[in-house]
């Protein structure tokens, strides 16, 4: 039984040799590693700022169209509130006109 554990062991012995890496390669597997993680966010600091722009342009493309349908709106009321004023004056035009015309068969 012993035998068997102790070749057990000098197996296992052997995978952790394979494993072990020297103190260069160690450094240089950290040092990739980090540059990978600030690679990366450095990539989503430049996405969050496009995003960002992108937001900040879609606003004042929203604020514009707004606007110009504000103008619009303000346009239609105005001649609206224009063709209703146009209209009362020629209805009371008509009238003075139909009351001018009666006073006048009334005289004749």
């Amino acid at each position: 039984m012993k035998a068997k554990t102790s070749a057990k062991n000098g197996r296992k012995r052997l995978k952790a040799k394979s494993k072990l890496k020297s103190f260069q390669e160690f450094v240089d597997d950290t040092c990739a590693a980090l540059s990978e993680k600030r690679e990366i966010k450095e990539l989503m600091r430049r996405v969050i700022i496009l995003k960002s722009n992108d937001v900040l342009k879609e606003i004042e493309i929203k604020d514009k169209n707004n606007k110009i349908l504000m103008d619009k709106r303000n346009e239609a009321r105005t001649t609206n509130a224009n063709d209703i004023n146009m209209n009362r004056k020629q209805e009371d035009e008509e009238k003075e006109t139909l009351k001018a015309l009666k006073y006048a068969e009334d005289y004749e």
